[in-house]
């Protein structure tokens, strides 16, 4: 009987070890501590639009007894039973997790799959092999969703986070990519943390400075966002929710004339109007847009 019991012990102690050992892994694939930092390059084909921008985990908050990290103004974690990354939001819409969003399952193996940001579309682990970044050989993993106009994969490298993200979903002709150029994790650099600031295809200047008015409008999930800066200035592009807080900023760079466009998506923000604010040294206007989901 003692030897039985033994075992038993034994085994629930093993059990343990290769949890925790699972866990430790998955929140590699995603390194949440303060200070991190991420640079990345935007692109999106039509209309043409390059830039560059940084996500730094500011600090931490805690939200219905869950330890949230804050990467510029979004609340992310990972669930420590599961490893499961998910994002805080408000009346998220899912029962089964009160404002929060499933965004990927970071201890899947290749074939796995979750339900997609409480949606009815799944994430699927699609690739788990090693790959080569900033002069290291590093595991990954690829999560794909697909439906009916929709595509999206995400990849995730163990000590990293992500490094490569594209939407190409709608007419089938338009896509978005994220890339990352460089990243700071635990105090060590990886590449090419520097900002080179923004970018467009346009060779068109206009003499004014000229906010446009978001297309489509209302929305659901992404909007384009078009200005005109006739010369050289620091620009700040804004979102504000209907109490006035700010939500995000898109731009915040010195950028040469020309005419912009900027993609935001709304996937992870609830249905509502919201205000974005062009400002520059001698310019500062505000429009209207709605979000329909």
């Amino acid at each position: 009987m003692k030897k039985i019991i033994f075992f038993i012990i034994l085994f629930l102690f093993s059990f343990t070890e290769i949890i925790y050992s699972i866990d430790t892994v998955s929140t590699k694939y995603y390194p949440l501590n303060v200070g991190n930092s991420w640079t990345c390059t935007y692109f999106h084909n039509i209309p043409p639009m390059i830039y560059q921008f940084k996500k730094t985990i500011t600090g931490t908050v805690i939200q219905n007894g869950h330890k949230y990290y804050l990467i510029n103004t979004t609340l992310f974690r990972i669930d420590s039973t599961n490893g499961r990354l998910l994002n805080y939001v408000v009346n998220s819409g899912c029962n089964w997790s009160i404002n929060e969003k499933l965004i990927d399952s970071l201890s899947a193996r290749k074939g796995d799959s979750c339900i997609y940001n409480c949606s009815t579309l799944k994430s699927i682990c699609t690739d788990t092999s090693n790959v080569n970044i900033f002069g290291l050989n590093r595991p990954s993993k690829v999560f794909t969703v697909t439906g009916f106009e929709i595509f999206f994969q995400t990849r995730y490298v163990k000590g990293i986070g992500m490094t490569y993200y594209i939407d190409w979903s709608g007419s089938g002709t338009q896509y978005t990519t994220y890339t990352l150029n460089g990243c700071v994790i635990d105090g060590i650099v990886y590449g090419d943390t520097t900002i080179t600031g923004i970018k467009s295809n346009s060779t068109e200047i206009s003499a004014d400075f000229r906010l446009s008015q978001n297309y489509p409008n209302p929305f659901n999930p992404s909007t384009t966002i078009e200005f005109d800066i006739p010369n050289r200035s620091f620009v700040t592009l804004s979102l504000y929710d209907i109490t006035g807080r700010e939500v995000e900023t898109l731009v915040n760079e010195l950028v040469p004339p020309g005419r912009y466009r900027v993609l935001w998506n709304a996937e992870n923000y609830s249905s509502g109007v919201y205000f974005y604010k062009l400002t520059t040294a001698d310019f500062s206007v505000t429009k209207r847009m709605v979000l329909v989901k």
